[in-house]
């Protein structure tokens, strides 16, 4: 999602490598932020869509504290790799990087589904309708 938004926002010339350093980093910066925007409305309006609603402030703060907890332990099993096993290279790393991924998505379809968006409470009986019967 972040190359096609980069690539969106760079659309005046798509082929070339937008750095860190190129365009003072809007170029990562600005996906950085619309990406779990974009996210967010999708959750908000597709995939949880027939959950219980609050007001979108709690839902917004408690969805982007759900992804900062992804992102760390998406970074946490990058971590792990180069400073306790040691390894660093290209394989490895996106190795990790899609092991973390699938582990960062599985704790935000968790979280989301228990904190952000919870179930919708069950409905109250309905009142028992009593029969009159006539002799």
């Amino acid at each position: 999602m972040a190359v096609v938004l980069r690539q969106w926002y760079h659309r005046e010339q798509p082929y070339r490598y937008q750095g860190p350093d190129d365009d003072d980093g809007h170029g990562i910066i600005r996906p950085l932020f619309l990406m779990p925007a974009v996210s967010y409305l999708g959750n908000r309006y597709w995939t949880f869509r027939y959950r219980q609603r609050t007001s979108v402030s709690r839902e917004g703060i408690l969805y982007f504290a759900v992804n900062g907890a992804g992102l760390v332990i998406q970074l946490s099993c990058l971590g792990f790799t180069a400073y306790v096993l040691g390894l660093n290279g290209g394989l490895s790393d996106n190795i990790v990087l899609v092991i973390g991924s699938g582990l960062s998505t599985l704790f935000r379809y968790w979280s989301c589904k228990k904190w952000v968006w919870r179930a919708q409470p069950p409905a109250p009986p309905a009142p028992a309708r009593r029969e009159t019967v006539f002799c």
